[in-house]
């Protein structure tokens, strides 16, 4: 398990969150209700048509979105 951090702004503000191996930006949006927003990871914007293929999981270094 990995723990990264989910920020929801406008919403619920900051939560924290556990992953398991093979954790896709796609299946945790999907997971958290998060589909229909646009997505950062560690501040940096990602686009909808590379949510399958990040894995957090495997992302080096902390994690936020």
């Amino acid at each position: 398990m990995r723990t990264i951090s989910l920020l929801i702004f406008p919403g619920n503000g900051r939560s924290i969150k556990q992953i398991g191996p093979g954790t896709t930006l796609a299946s945790f949006a999907e997971a958290n209700g998060v589909s229909n927003r646009q997505l950062c990871l560690n501040g940096e914007t990602v686009a909808k048509s590379r949510w399958n293929d990040l894995d957090l999981f495997a992302y080096e270094g902390r994690v936020e979105i």
